[in-house]
């Protein structure tokens, strides 16, 4: 009995002690089917981005399975090139967190963005140019040379020109566009020499104050662009060109169909404004010239001009009224009969550039008049034809300022600067006699055109252009005034 109770004992000890243990086992994840615990398994995701842009998303420690969705934005004047750690080029990526990921959102500057050769050639309009579908098959071994291809600058809304020398018997140029990688679009642009309508006219400048100006509208008016040896012709960008880089080959043929191998070009296409920060600011007119003959007083006149009036066939000189500082008004009736005359005298003038960082710009031509025009004859038929005849029936104390709007490009590597007018506006500080009324130009007259080499030396800013018609360098030197 006693013998019973001591093995009963020792199997309810056994039993207590098995229990016991497996309770405790139940605890374990692994092993247990019922309660289980779940694991929280969680990667880390490192997401930046180079300089010219930002990501939507931070980075952190994210739950498996997770989606993010990532953005990736660009600053002004840059575009998004590509993620790193991630293979796309879409500036929007959707991922699956299941791994850790390092990622960085790259971005370039507008300009090294190589653009596509097929929206650029639907973008582009050439006077005299047809568009084929097709390669370009060249069948002969004549030669030429593109004249500018290696000074060859674009800004957006612009274009740029091109300079052949080629054979007298050439008829015309084809252009076949490609991005930096080398692929041709689907079309080509065939542009003729010696088109039955007109050439396009160039824009002559509303701009006389600088004497070389003057040559210079001179020699727009005389040069003849497909003179023996010469084509020359302008390819204009619509508003679906960026900023970017693009190549072409050019081509030329002749009156027999003799198509030539192609000379490839690339070229940058530039933004408006950027630059130096010392270009930026307010600039007024010093002096301006011909490199190696002259460089005077902006306002400088080897004779001061007379005004004079037409009676007739016989010239009157108006006493006393000469340029700078004197300004007269002539009336004419409809048959070209003298009526009278306003004169102005005692007249300042001055006259500054403002070039912004936006690349927006203005130029700024002032007259301070100060007294009463002195009136002789009639100038009642001619007050609706200009403003300054009805400030000569009603003067005042007033500044007229002649206001040139447009937008100015730096290209960093020649070093260069081209300016450009869109429109132009006369304001009155004294009242609206003179009007306001906003002239907004058909297309941009370049006022300094691409590849105008600018220095800047302390507070002195000067611009040289060189000629497109002879070897003549054009010089304007401003100084700062803020």
């Amino acid at each position: 009995m006693k013998s019973y109770s001591f093995t009963k004992y020792l199997l309810m000890v056994s039993f207590a002690i098995f229990f016991s243990c497996s309770k405790e086992s139940n605890s374990d994840p692994v092993i247990s089917n019922n309660n289980q615990e779940t694991q929280v398994v969680t990667f880390d995701v490192d997401i930046t981005s180079s300089e010219g842009g930002t990501v939507n998303t931070s980075s952190g420690s994210y739950n498996q399975g997770t989606v993010l969705n990532i953005q990736a934005n660009a600053n002004e004047g840059y575009a998004f090139l590509n993620w790193e750690g991630f293979d796309s080029t879409n500036p929007s990526i959707t991922i699956n967190v299941n791994q850790n990921y390092t990622l960085n959102a790259v971005f370039i500057i507008e300009e090294e963005v190589s653009l596509d050769q097929n929206a650029f050639t639907d973008n582009v309009e050439v006077n005299s140019g047809n568009v084929f579908q097709g390669s370009i098959t060249p069948n002969s071994t004549t030669t030429f040379e593109v004249e500018n291809a290696d000074n060859l600058i674009a800004v957006v809304d612009n274009g740029f020109g091109l300079d052949l020398s080629v054979p007298d018997n050439t008829q015309g140029a084809l252009i076949q566009f490609k991005n930096v990688d080398g692929d041709l679009a689907d079309s080509y642009i065939q542009i003729e020499r010696f088109p039955d309508n007109s050439s396009k006219s160039l824009r002559s400048s509303k701009k006389s104050r600088f004497k070389h100006q003057d040559k210079k509208e001179t020699e727009s008016k005389t040069y003849n662009k497909n003179s023996t040896g010469q084509f020359s012709f302008d390819i204009d960008f619509g508003e679906g060109i960026s900023a970017g880089q693009i190549c072409f080959n050019v081509h030329i043929y002749d009156d027999n169909d003799n198509i030539s191998a192609g000379i490839e070009i690339c070229v940058t296409i530039n933004n408006f404004g950027g630059g130096p920060n010392e270009i930026h600011g307010i600039w007024e007119y010093y002096q301006s010239g011909i490199e190696g003959e002259y460089l005077n007083a902006w306002y400088y006149e080897e004779e001061p001009y007379q005004y004079s009036y037409y009676v007739g066939d016989e010239r009157v000189d108006i006493n006393g009224c000469f340029t700078p500082s004197c300004d007269a008004r002539v009336c004419y009736n409809d048959d070209g009969e003298f009526q009278g005359y306003a004169k102005i005298s005692n007249l300042q003038e001055r006259d500054y550039i403002i070039l912004n960082p936006d690349g927006t710009y203005e130029d700024r031509y002032e007259t301070i008049l100060s007294e009463s025009a002195e009136i002789v004859g009639s100038i009642d038929l001619c007050l609706e034809d200009d403003p300054a005849f009805k400030w000569a029936k009603n003067p005042y104390q007033t500044i007229v300022t002649t206001v040139y709007y447009g937008k100015w490009s730096y290209d960093e590597a020649t070093g260069t600067i081209g300016i450009f007018d869109y429109s132009d506006q006369i304001l009155d500080s004294g009242g609206t006699l003179l009007g306001n009324q906003l002239d907004v130009y058909d297309e941009p007259y370049d006022y300094f055109s691409n590849g105008t080499f600018v220095e800047i030396n302390g507070d002195t800013m000067t611009l040289r252009e060189p000629s497109s018609y002879s070897d003549d360098v054009y010089i304007t030197v401003f100084r700062r005034i803020q």
